[in-house]
């Protein structure tokens, strides 16, 4: 068989087909003389092969499963129909049998031919409760990461079945509910949950604040029946003021937009107006671009408002009327036009009580113009005339910018602040100041609005703040704003690769070797199986791999060096559990399990000395007690991998390492690893996932004799200077691994 029939992509395959073979083969294998052993007559090897051959020509399982069973008894000797016995008991079910007859046969005969595979259909048997329960939740996480919330929820609730009381399995069905929006189906799951959970503070804390949560959802969806009930019976006045109580509640910039749209039916053009800027900051692209439409139209309504509202002791006076036509003009996008009649307004008379703000919206049309000098000159006589004109210091401020005139424009924004606390301003300042490369007094300017509750500005303040933080080399600072922008879906692409890339690290760790080595990355368009093959078929061994997500790619190191008799690859969305355990039956160990965004890719080799090996599944809360128990079996850690909520742990009873020691940490334990070194300890996986790093390390050569280099690479780029410059001094890749560290929280 060559390698590339054994590479397995996609779904698990005929399973019980495929038993069924296996035991139709050993039964053929019978009639032509199985060797026996122990002191077994012939007539017994007769019978069985009958049993066999009338299984063949009848199918009848119950009457074969009787005929080994009558053999078994009367030859206690005699093992083959033990092992028979196992896979009949296992294809229908009854897994304690199964796992009794399997360890019959091997304690009879363990030199037998099919006692390897014994073996490994035993270790599969033996999946206890605990493991099954943990695959389950596995499933059920894969299940949501692909959006498959009925195929989650069930097996969360088959999960929830086997320990009733445990409180995981509740809070995956509460999440899978609340994909599909079952607010209060999911409060159910939720309530569960924290009192399944009593004696656990941490989870306690998070059910409760995730209870909050969903009894808000429910609110805001009550709100928004209301509203859309009030909408319907045109009852547009009341259906914008529900809209508003549901944004308020979970502010967002469809339901703004709603509100406004609402308000817009009956001429509320000034609440329209706030309701149209919030659904500005904090809706998408699209959201945002259909609100500033909306916008425009309510602010010419409510220039033509303004116009209509001229005090009367003004309105006979000459100039009115040009006014009123040039705001007319101006806001309905008429710029032309209305610098015309602004012109007429102010050759007319010398002064009137008007006089500041003709010259002032002369300036405005003068300003879209692009005459920018030209309309500083009527700011500055409006400001002369009347100081506190409404509106005059924003566009003063705007063509002091447009002159890069950046203290002027800064002290006419302070002038406004000093009149309110104008959160526009603050933005409009700060990014003054990051203009002029002021990044630490931008990011202090708006920290306060970053860091507040209110959504009013709070797009555009980040985005500065994110800035700041650039300019700063303050990566933290940095992510800070580009995470806040990225969890309210408000991010552009651009900012959104750049977060990836501020959360990308490398983890390396080299060690003398003598075995050749190479590195690359998949080239065949996200298919690693592809690469795996070409390697295999010029003569390589898959020793090391990890997924880069920044780059959406596979890095994989390989050598030529014989450390493997063979090699086999699965790559599914799906934990392929089935697949691993028909490895471990035909002699096959896990030698690399890793996670890509929707796919799991493991690996499993074939060499000499190889040991017991198995998994489980466990939360950070655990973790310890899982890993404890492995220890006492005798097993060490082989391949850690993190899939949320669970880390996922291969262990085996093989290990060149001696004592093992594990760590998990908040930030990457520097210091410890480095004690532990001095204790002769060594680095064997390295693994982050869910804010924290698991570090292992075992007992090594005596002290000197084998030395390690570690790093750890706060970049996205590639660590190829420091593998070349190692590899040229008889250093090899032992650990790789490709990090997307956590969004932080503000």
């Amino acid at each position: 068989m060559t390698r590339r029939n054994k590479v397995k992509m996609g779904g698990r395959g005929h399973y019980i087909i495929r038993n069924w073979c296996v035991v139709t083969i050993i039964f053929l294998a019978a009639v032509s003389g199985i060797p026996l052993h122990g002191k077994v007559t012939r007539e017994a090897e007769n019978q069985f092969a009958r049993a066999v051959i009338d299984y063949l020509s009848s199918g009848d399982v119950a009457e074969a499963k009787s005929a080994f069973s009558e053999l078994a008894q009367a030859y206690p000797d005699y093992a083959d129909p033990l092992f028979n016995l196992g896979l009949l008991a296992s294809a229908d079910g009854n897994r304690s049998e199964a796992i009794d007859y399997f360890q019959r046969f091997l304690d009879l005969a363990p030199g037998h031919e099919k006692a390897v595979e014994a073996s490994g259909r035993l270790m599969a048997l033996k999946v206890t409760d605990e493991e099954r329960f943990a695959m389950l939740l596995a499933e059920a996480n894969e299940s949501l990461e692909k959006g498959n919330t009925s195929e989650a929820f069930s097996y969360a609730s088959e999960a929830h079945s086997i320990e009733p009381d445990r409180w995981e399995a509740p809070i995956l069905a509460a999440k899978a509910l609340i994909v599909e929006e079952s607010w209060d189906e999911a409060l159910t799951f939720v309530e569960k949950g924290i009192e399944l959970s009593s004696d656990n503070i941490e989870v306690q804390m998070e059910l409760k604040t995730l209870r909050h949560n969903l009894s808000g959802r429910l609110e805001i969806q009550t709100a928004l029946d209301e509203a859309a009930g009030l909408e319907s019976e045109e009852n547009y006045l009341e259906a914008a003021v529900a809209y508003e109580k549901a944004a308020k509640l979970l502010p967002n910039g469809p339901t703004y937009h709603l509100a406004g749209l609402n308000y817009l039916m009956v001429d509320r053009w000034e609440e329209a107006k706030k309701a149209f800027e919030q659904a500005i900051d904090l809706g998408d692209e699209t959201v945002a671009e259909e609100a500033r439409e909306q916008l425009r139209y309510v602010e010419r309504q409510i220039g033509i408002k303004a116009a209509d509202a001229l005090p009367e002791h003004v309105i006979d006076m000459p100039g009115v009327a040009s006014f009123e036509q040039g705001l007319k003009a101006l806001y309905f996008g008429d710029t032309e036009q209305a610098l015309t009649a602004f012109e007429v307004a102010i050759a007319q008379v010398p002064v009137n009580p008007m006089y500041a703000r003709y010259f002032m919206m002369r300036g405005t049309a003068l300003l879209e113009l692009g005459e920018t000098k030209a309309a500083l000159e009527d700011f500055n006589r409006a400001a002369i005339i009347e100081p506190n004109t409404k509106g005059l210091y924003w566009v003063r401020a705007l063509a002091y910018e447009k002159l890069n005139r950046y203290d002027d424009a800064e002290s006419d924004y302070r002038t406004i602040l000093r009149n309110g606390d104008d959160a526009e301003a603050k933005v409009s300042i700060a990014r003054l100041m990051l203009r002029q490369k002021r990044y630490r007094e931008a990011g202090n300017e708006v920290e306060r609005i970053v860091r507040g509750d209110s959504y009013h500005r709070k797009k555009e303040a980040s985005q500065v703040w994110a800035a700041a933080g650039r300019g700063l080399d303050d990566k933290s600072m940095e992510m800070e704003g580009l995470a806040w922008l990225s969890r309210e879906g408000l991010a552009s692409e651009s900012e959104e690769k750049r977060l990836l890339k501020l959360r990308s690290s490398w983890v390396l760790v080299m060690t003398p070797d003598m075995r050749g080595q190479d590195q690359g990355y998949d080239d065949f368009e996200g298919n690693p199986l592809a690469s795996f093959e070409r390697l295999w078929n010029r003569g390589s061994w898959v020793t090391n791999y990890t997924y880069d997500a920044y780059f959406d790619r596979w890095e994989i190191v390989d050598t030529r060096d014989r450390v493997y008799k063979d090699q086999i690859a699965s790559y599914e969305e799906k934990f392929p559990r089935d697949w691993i355990q028909e490895g471990w039956k035909t002699g096959y160990r896990i030698t690399g399990v890793e996670r890509s965004r929707s796919h799991w890719l493991v690996l499993m080799s074939s060499f000499d000395y190889q040991g017991g090996e198995t998994y489980f599944f466990a939360d950070k809360n655990e973790l310890k007690a899982k890993l404890d128990e492995s220890s006492a079996r005798g097993m060490r850690i082989q391949n850690v991998v993190y899939e949320g909520p669970d880390w996922f742990v291969v262990t085996n009873t093989k290990s060149k390492f001696g004592e093992e020691v594990w760590n998990l940490a908040d930030s990457f334990p520097t210091e410890w690893i480095r004690r532990r070194q001095l204790e002769n300890y060594y680095i064997k996986n390295l693994e982050y996932g869910g804010g924290q790093w698991f570090v292992a390390m075992g007992k090594g050569p005596k002290k000197g004799e084998w030395d390690k280099r570690q790093y750890y690479l706060n970049d996205a780029a590639f660590p190829t200077g420091h593998i070349q410059s190692d590899w040229r001094e008889g250093y090899r890749i032992t650990e790789l691994n490709a990090v997307v560290e956590d969004i932080p929280e503000l």
